[in-house]
């Protein structure tokens, strides 16, 4: 579980890692993280500074509290299958 750092009163941050599972070609996935402190109806941003090439994040919300979901999508005419990486979360 990520240790949220409060950036300011009522804004999240967090590094999560995460194993995402294999992506099929030309398909996207749900991936689920636990971010202590997330809210629903607020924003979430994600990131990911090594991600692997053509691998493409989608919006992020907040699906229950304390856990934030994000797509990750795969256009290419291939499985990948990401390592573990590091995800970073914002909430407002």
């Amino acid at each position: 579980m990520a240790r949220p750092k409060m950036v300011r009163e009522g804004t999240v941050f967090a590094e999560v890692a995460i194993d995402v599972a294999n992506i099929t070609a030309a398909t996207s996935l749900e991936v689920t993280a636990t971010v202590k402190g997330a809210r629903i109806g607020f924003p979430v941003i994600v990131w990911a500074t090594a991600l692997e090439a053509n691998l493409l994040l989608g919006a992020a919300y907040c699906s229950a509290k304390d856990e934030v979901k994000f797509r990750i999508a795969n256009p290419t005419a291939g499985d990948v299958n990401p390592a573990s990486h590091s995800y970073f979360f914002v909430q407002f």
